[in-house]
């Protein structure tokens, strides 16, 4: 196909579009697709591997195949991707791209964005030329489970930790490593970027054998709590000393000190700050990765100048899930406080760079315009009054389980107090 950026071209009935694909038959007027408003670069460049033969589009996808029962290349090419592939084409959002489509549409910062932020010019031209075809740029591994924090967002499918507080017998489920693996090793040719993923990737020995056969420069993002001691983790030593491999480090953190402790559960906050100042005296690329949620709302400030003193950039995730944690559900009264917070932060730093600046003016709009609950939880709408009851229900489970000592209340004295409050109106 011979696309031209930014004009009309004409697709023959041979072309990808084929019924048998699941596509158009005959011929239509398109634009280039990597014109698109929904475009992503990531059906043509990017393979997510989990555990039990998951195979995605990105880390945010459902599964459209499974690599233990064919051939990843296969999977590249079926007619699931296709219809991913074309909703771009028509400028539709495909129920594969749910998640940046939520994130865009309600003041977040997509995993999309991200992809086209790092698209450079001649993968572009590959795609608009190619459009059933793929080229392994970007791929994103999330390992196993097995994690040494039980946040209190997080959920046993995805910490082993969390399964030994439920009571659970601990099941880690794991990576094919012969599958997964050995492909990305035989297929690293044009692969500039690999983002790890865990439970926590710190303690994923199976990481090992990729690392180590990775003989081309590329670009790795560790996504992890940094809760373990990085002098003598074996990962840590393997990527330092492995010279082609670029690493941007994704530190998920949302709080400080004792809320840091009171959210990152098992965590140790004189652990943490050891580590960032290891991976700054290895010159390393450090990303605080926050999740906008009720924890980490009110206390922008502080966390902001944390992270300037540390010369940290910043890439806020967005939290759909747990619900109550969502500042969009909140009462209205807690989402004006998130706004206070924001403005506190913009007239401190407005204009820095790396500091997603620009996310925290969509996430004021957030505040100002809430959304309707029917959005999340059974179609129904919820007053200021219920929405509070049932944060403050949520909280308390969580400590129960977790059977905290110290309490959201004395850590948040001024939010707990306000849902209380709003619980009687």
């Amino acid at each position: 196909m011979n696309a031209v950026l930014g004009t009309w071209t004409r697709i023959q009935s041979n072309s990808i579009f084929n019924s048998t694909n699941g596509g158009y038959a005959g011929s239509i007027d398109i634009k280039s697709v990597t014109e698109s408003k929904t475009f992503c670069p990531a059906p043509w460049t990017t393979l997510r591997l989990g555990t039990n033969g998951a195979t995605g589009i990105c880390p945010y996808s459902e599964n459209v195949g499974n690599y233990l029962t064919d051939k990843v290349d296969d999977i590249l090419k079926n007619s699931l991707i296709n219809s991913v592939k074309t909703s771009m084409l028509n400028e539709e959002w495909h129920e594969h791209c749910n998640y940046c489509k939520n994130s865009e549409q309600h003041g977040g910062r997509s995993e999309r964005l991200l992809y086209i932020d790092n698209l450079n010019q001649k993968t572009k031209t590959y795609i608009g030329n190619n459009f059933d075809q793929n080229v392994l740029v970007s791929c994103s591994i999330n390992w196993n489970n097995l994690c040494n924090l039980a946040c209190v967002y997080c959920n046993p499918d995805s910490s082993s930790e969390w399964q030994r507080v439920k009571g659970k017998i601990v099941e880690i489920s794991r990576l094919d490593e012969e599958n997964a693996v050995d492909y990305l090793i035989t297929n690293q040719e044009h692969l500039k970027q690999i983002t790890i993923g865990g439970g926590e990737p710190l303690l994923q020995k199976s990481i090992y054998k990729l690392l180590d056969n990775l003989h081309n420069e590329v670009f790795i993002h560790v996504t992890t709590n940094l809760s373990v001691k990085l002098e003598n983790n074996p990962m840590f030593n393997r990527i330092i000393q492995n010279k082609n491999l670029k690493v941007n480090w994704m530190i998920s953190f949302d709080c400080l000190e004792d809320r840091f402790e009171y959210v990152r559960h098992g965590a140790d906050w004189t652990v943490f700050c050891d580590n960032i100042d290891l991976l700054k005296k290895y010159n390393q690329k450090v990303t605080a990765h926050p999740a906008y949620c009720l924890y980490s709302a009110f206390d922008l400030v502080n966390y902001y100048d944390f992270c300037v003193d540390r010369n940290l950039e910043l890439f806020w995730c967005d939290l759909f899930s747990p619900h109550e944690l969502d500042i969009r559900f909140a009462p209205s009264s807690i989402r004006s406080k998130a706004i206070e917070e924001i403005n506190q932060v913009l007239d401190k730093y407005n204009g820095n760079q790396n500091l997603a600046i620009e996310t925290l003016y969509k996430y004021r709009e957030m505040c100002y315009n809430g959304v309707p609950i029917s959005k999340w939880v059974n179609h129904m709408e919820f007053s200021n009054q219920q929405r509070a009851k049932d944060i403050l229900s949520f909280i308390k489970s969580k400590e129960q389980e977790l059977d905290k000592r110290t309490k959201f209340k004395e850590l948040w004295p001024n939010i707990f107090n306000e849902l209380k409050e709003t619980c009687y109106e």
